[in-house]
């Protein structure tokens, strides 16, 4: 790990000097760039001012020339920006690339005003000038003109033109004039605007020049007294050059004037030639000592890199010393705590990367700790809920023993009053015979009415009894239902223990595996009793309110009774309302059978339903063992538990 390290760090240093000295080198390769430009430049530059002053001597020549020299200034525009662009980097000695252009410019205009020519083109110019744009558009195209292989090329085609442009007299200015019907009337307005215009833009360049020359006179080995003379010479010159100008545009003689221009535009551009060599010169040797003075920086970081790799190895044996130490602390407690040893710590306080980690390991040995203490506080609420979950089932199978004989009671209860139901009938279906007899056996009807009498009062005597005993099942109904929701209480207190359990049991991990599918089953027979005392519920309602329905018509019956006590009692003070009202009677004791069947097939209905009931108790009677033996294996699985977790030592 640690040769590693030195190994990085090595790279590291050697990569930051090699930036250095690339850094170093690459701007002294930019400086002999610059150089080189500055020497390829000045042709060119020459060659834009011929061009000027060529196509003001070639206006009469072939259509194609002239075509030619305005789209010169069109092509050359990007060529002359990126030449001001990077004499402005260098001091701003090439501002007169500015006053070359807008000549060229300035000159299109002029020639673009004047009538065609109609002189013969010559194939031969004509080709010239066609070679000549292709190459100087292909190269103004480029992005770097000043290391393109083909700027010689271009330089000899522009002179080879210059030298093919028809200077002979047959295309004097006279001829030009002729051709272009000047020789009667004045300059045109238009022509005359753009040779002030063409003065102006002389004159800036002028200025511009003389900007450059300034700033290139700081450099050292410029004789700055020599360009101050130089410059005065140019003012001079360019005053003539444009009171010449100023003459053409006002006067009619264009032939005459014109001449004068031509001799000023010659001595101009005579001392700006003249003024561009030693310049340019000035600027090399300039550029020369940036170099060297580059090359004293590359000592000078190459120096203080060794220095900071000095520093820098230092400070990391000091560093891989610390790491170490920290490093063979924190794999000693990292062992201890794989064995189980939870009460390791480590005594390493840093603030960088090891100390981190030390302080996070001594944090999961806190973690590790804590957890197997909650585990084992856990595990003995798990045994705790165990015997609570066995004891409810305890009670829950005592309670459905005692709901057994509930039931058992009820149905007994339920024969009687079925039984008592058939008596009534018989008895009711007797009064029936007796109401038929009533009066052919008027003279005995005495004794028969009290008879039935008697008969009727152990019918209500019964009826109450039924009342009561159903009474007695609404509220055995009722505790029914108070034991359902116990059990229905002790079934959802069941399911949130198990879904403790289960929480323990995955804490626990792979330990708990087991015990959390235990858990699961219990949860899921607490879900089964839940459900089983729901649908208990159900029933012991429609229990209740079929018992509700039969005390409705016990009641009934009771009040029947009464009516025929009291019409019994009245039998032998009134037999022979008896005999008229014979038929009634026979209708009553009809009526009375019907509710006495109504009542028999209402008991034989709550007969079933404590059956049914019944069933559901020996249900849950199973259901509560079945609970028990889960517990009693909750039991053994918190006993398993806490023996695994004293394996810890916490």
């Amino acid at each position: 790990m640690i040769g590693l390290s030195t190994l990085a760090l090595v790279l590291g240093l050697v990569a930051l000097i090699a930036s250095l000295i690339w850094a170093d080198i690459d701007f002294a390769r930019r400086e002999k760039a610059g150089v080189s430009y500055t020497r390829n430049i000045a042709p060119l530059v020459s060659a834009l001012q011929m061009q000027r002053q060529q196509a003001l001597d070639a206006i009469g020549g072939s259509t194609t020339a002239k075509n030619a020299f305005i789209a010169t200034g069109k092509t050359l525009e990007p060529l002359i920006a990126k030449q001001k662009a990077l004499g402005e980097r260098y001091d701003g000695m090439f501002a007169t690339s500015a006053t070359s252009a807008a000549l060229l410019e300035r000159t299109s205009r002029l020639l673009g005003n004047l009538p065609p020519s109609e002189l013969q083109v010559h194939s031969e110019h004509d080709q010239v000038i066609a070679d000549w744009i292709a190459l100087t558009q292909d190269i103004a195209n480029k992005s770097n003109l000043t290391l393109d292989p083909e700027f010689p090329t271009f330089y000899g085609q522009d002179m080879a033109l210059v030298r093919l442009l028809p200077l002979s007299e047959s295309v004097s200015l006279t001829r030009i004039k002729g051709l272009a019907g000047l020789a009667q009337k004045d300059l045109p307005m238009v022509a005359r605007s753009e040779l002030l215009g063409t003065r102006s833009a002389v004159m800036q360049g002028l200025r511009d020049l003389r900007a450059g020359a300034e700033g290139a006179s700081q450099l050292p080995g410029l004789d700055a007294e020599q360009l101050k003379a130089q410059l005065q010479e140019i003012d001079a010159i360019a005053d003539l050059f444009s009171e010449s100008i100023q003459q053409i545009a006002l006067e009619s003689n264009f032939e005459h004037s014109s001449s004068a221009f031509a001799e000023e535009s010659d001595r101009l551009l005579k001392v700006s030639g003249a003024m561009i060599g030693p310049l340019l010169e000035g600027v090399d040797h300039g550029l020369d000592a940036r170099i060297q003075t580059a090359f004293w920086r590359i000592g000078l970081s190459v120096l203080a890199s060794l220095l900071i790799a000095s520093a820098v190895t230092y400070a990391f044996w000091i560093i891989s010393h610390q790491v170490t130490h920290g490093a063979r602390l924190i794999g000693d407690a990292s062992s201890e705590l794989a064995k189980g040893d939870c009460r390791v710590r480590i005594a390493f306080d840093s603030g960088d990367e090891l100390g981190a980690i030390a302080r996070r390991v001594n944090r999961t040995a806190e973690s590790f700790s804590t957890l197997l203490l909650n585990v084992q506080a856990k595990s003995g609420q798990v045994a705790s809920a165990a015997n609570d979950i066995a004891n409810a089932a305890s009670v829950s199978s005592s309670a459905a023993c005692a709901e057994s004989e509930a039931t058992s009671t009820i149905a007994s209860a339920i024969e009687e009053m079925t039984n008592s139901l058939g008596e009534t009938a018989r008895l009711t279906e007797q009064a029936a015979g007796y109401s038929r007899e009533s009066g052919r056996l008027a003279n005995d009807g005495q004794v028969i009415a009290h008879n039935a009498s008697q008969e009727i009062l152990r019918v209500a005597d019964r009826v109450r009894d039924s009342a009561s005993r159903i009474e007695q099942l609404d509220a055995r109904s009722s505790d029914i239902d108070a034991i359902v929701n116990t059990i229905r209480g002790l079934a959802e207190q069941t399911n949130l223990l198990a879904l403790n359990a289960a929480i323990e049991a995955a804490r626990a991990g792979d330990a708990g595996r087991g015990f959390a599918v235990v858990a699961d089953e219990v949860r899921n027979l607490a879900e089964r009793t839940r459900e089983a005392t729901r649908a208990i519920s159900e029933i012991v309602e429609s229990i209740q309110t079929e018992v509700r329905s039969a005390a409705g018509d016990i009641l009934e019956c009771t009040e029947r009774v009464n009516a025929t006590v009291a019409l019994a009692s009245e039998v032998s003070d009134a037999l022979q309302r008896i005999r008229d009202s014979a038929d009634v009677t026979l209708r009553e004791v009809g009526g009375i059978e019907a509710a006495t069947r109504e009542q028999s097939s209402a008991s034989e209905e709550i007969a079933k339903s404590i059956s049914n009931i019944a069933l559901m108790i020996e249900e849950t009677s199973r259901n509560a063992e079945q609970s028990a033996k889960v517990a009693e294996h909750m039991r053994e699985l918190s006993v398993e538990l806490n023996s695994t977790v004293g394996q810890f030592k916490a």
